[in-house]
């Protein structure tokens, strides 16, 4: 059986990484080669990824859930949340501060910071 965790960053996403590990699954985690790739419409080393393991979550599982579901159909999905929207931006705001990675950020929410740009960020969570 495969496990997608796909909620967004700063949903709770390597918390449940700990989870689907500790219960013996094969796990994949973020992985921002593979988002690059999907970004650039190279599915090949995501297939790869996903047929070598059995659960995964954050970058890039959330962006193609629906790949994932007509490749896997047995697969099952998790989606993580926060309490609020606002609380999840809060949380992004202040994670994209600490950890960089503009890159990732554009490839994904279509800006390299989050600051000013709450209304496509909610948009895009909700």
């Amino acid at each position: 059986m495969k496990v997608f965790g796909i909620g967004l960053n700063k949903t709770g996403t390597t918390t449940l990484g700990v989870c689907l590990k500790t219960l013996g699954f094969r796990h994949a985690p973020y992985d921002r080669e593979l988002l690059y790739q999907i970004k650039a419409g190279d599915f090949a080393g995501v297939h790869e990824v996903a047929d070598s393991y059995d659960s995964f979550e954050d970058w890039p599982w959330p962006l193609i859930y629906r790949e994932l579901d007509a490749r896997y159909p047995d697969a099952r999905f998790v989606l993580t949340e926060r309490i609020s929207v606002d609380r999840w931006l809060d949380s992004l705001k202040n994670h994209s501060v600490r950890a960089g990675t503009p890159r990732v950020r554009e490839l994904v929410y279509g800006h390299p910071m989050p600051h000013g740009h709450d209304a496509e960020h909610i948009a895009f969570y909700q």
